[in-house]
């Protein structure tokens, strides 16, 4: 079956569906290599050999408890404000150099649900103003509505999914 055959199949299951939520990392784009490497030069940085592979053990948290985890590992301390805007500008010097781009499926879903009349969002752990750079660099920002971002160690799925009442409220 083709994909687009498999994106209007699910259209048609989906129907009477108004509102879409995303999340970033992992669905719109497989960000997570760049991620890796831009805390590999966070850490040289610092004098730490770390390498992609080694940054399996900290996926799942936020920046904030990244830099926590890191700073406990390899007994280093961190001005978090600047290294964090360091590591951000390696992600988009990353992302330029790769051509990283966005899955086509998600793309032409994304697309079909806006021709559909869907509202479509953006529910992320991620930084929401690299969130933003990344869907105008792919020429995509304009898809969604809100980006709601929340911290990955949100203590229940119920205050995530409080944190997305918003964009409910309008229909």
């Amino acid at each position: 079956v083709k994909e687009m055959d498999k994106i209007q199949n699910i259209l048609m299951i989906a129907k009477d569906i108004t509102t879409a939520i995303f999340d970033s990392d992992g669905v719109i784009a497989d960000t997570e290599p760049l991620h890796a490497e831009s805390y590999v030069r966070l850490l040289r940085r610092q004098g730490v050999t770390f390498s992609p592979a080694d940054f399996k053990k900290y996926i799942g948290n936020d920046e904030e408890k990244i830099f926590t985890l890191l700073a406990e590992d390899f007994h280093i301390a961190f001005d978090h404000e600047i290294e964090s805007q360091l590591r951000k500008k390696d992600f988009l010097d990353l992302l330029r150099t790769t051509n990283l781009k966005p899955s086509v499926q998600t793309l032409e879903l994304i697309h079909a649900l806006q021709q559909k009349g869907v509202r479509i969002f953006i529910l992320s752990s991620q930084d929401e103003d690299l969130l933003e750079d990344l869907l105008v660099q792919w020429g995509i920002r304009d898809y969604f509505g809100d980006i709601v971002t929340i911290p990955r160690d949100v203590p229940s799925k119920r205050e995530a999914l409080r944190a997305t009442e918003s964009l409910f409220q309008s229909q």
